[in-house]
């Protein structure tokens, strides 16, 4: 069944099973008055969210309406039956960045002729529906640089540590800490090895959570390479967005090398990189078996338009429901 070009699943007998949430689908009632999926008691009844017995519905191959016994419906009846179905639609129709928009796209389903709308999709109903808005915050720097070139050092370390705490006097109360590392090392026939880690730790205070568009966010060019942009780490319930997370603990490790087969390839850099790295939702919920690692080669090249970056990568540590990318070519970014 599709609406809007969207393709839409009708999910019968069990509902939202454990293997469709797993799967990444999102059961939905009919109405869309709630985000949930009828489930099964031990005695097979199909129940609501307050626990109360439910009759559940499919439709046979001529579109007849049929219960559980397998006895048609009433046609007369069929609408008062309805909401007893579940759509399922896959994440990616429902959403988008969880960092550009708090608030997904509007869901629809078309089921028996029967149009239905949603309400948005609201990842964030709290904060969303809070009146804070205002921020006072002070930041404390420091860092330490001994590389001995600014576009494609050799040889040095550059360290760096921000403390920036929101003042109580406005409504964001919050705090973030942010430690980071890169250090070079020459080594024969011109090529470079480098290590880089950062880890940041961010959380709310005096009763305030921690914004979510403060939390941090992994995969990608800027962290773990061979990963979807944004898409490590806790998701939304039923879906595979990232929902970002207060501790960040990201490593790299690098072999760089210029292209010497290239005329005039001083500004040009190739490398091969192993990236590790884990985004938790908690720091007491940090796990070694959340992380994730890729390997692959990346190409650098300094233009007089700005820097181009251009990697290929392949997870080396990932689950069934990563999203994750092999090629990314950025503009204003030298990996």
């Amino acid at each position: 069944i599709t609406a809007d070009d969207t393709q839409y699943v009708l999910v019968t007998k069990e509902y939202a099973t454990q293997a469709d949430i797993d799967n990444n689908a999102t059961a939905i009632l009919g109405t869309y008055d709630a985000q949930y999926a009828y489930k099964r008691d031990d005695q097979n009844n199909h129940l609501d969210s307050d626990g109360n017995i439910v009759k559940a519905y499919e439709q046979d191959e001529d579109g007849k309406y049929r219960d559980d016994s397998g006895n048609i419906v009433e046609e007369k009846d069929k609408d008062n039956y309805k909401n007893n179905y579940a759509l399922a639609t896959t994440i990616n129709d429902l959403i988008g960045s969880p960092i550009g928009q708090a608030i997904g796209k509007p869901i629809k389903g078309i089921k028996g002729g029967i149009d239905y709308s949603s309400s948005k999709y609201v990842f964030e109903p709290e904060q969303c529906a809070s009146d804070d808005k205002t921020e006072v915050k002070i930041d404390v720097n420091w860092s330490n640089n001994t590389l001995d070139d600014f576009n494609f050092p050799t040889e040095g370390q550059k360290n760096s540590l921000n403390v920036g705490l929101a003042l109580p006097v406005a409504d964001f109360r919050y705090y973030k800490i942010d430690a980071s590392h890169k250090s070079y090392y020459p080594l024969k026939n011109d090529l470079t090895a480098a290590l880089k880690g950062s880890i940041g730790l961010a959380q709310g205070y005096d009763g305030k959570p921690l914004p979510f568009f403060k939390r941090y966010y992994g995969g990608g060019s800027s962290s773990v390479r061979g990963f979807d942009f944004n898409s490590l780490g806790p998701k939304y319930k039923y879906t595979n967005t990232a929902k970002g997370g207060e501790l960040s603990v990201l490593a790299s490790a690098s072999l760089i090398s210029p292209i010497k087969f290239i005329d005039d390839s001083k500004n040009m850099r190739i490398s091969a990189f192993v990236d590790l790295g884990s985004i938790s939702e908690t720091p007491s919920e940090f796990d070694l078996d959340e992380l994730r690692a890729s390997t692959g080669v990346a190409f650098s090249w300094l233009t007089p338009i700005g820097p181009l970056g251009f990697y290929a990568a392949k997870p080396l540590i990932k689950k069934s429901d990563d999203k994750t990318t092999t090629f990314e070519f950025m503009i204003g970014t030298a990996f």
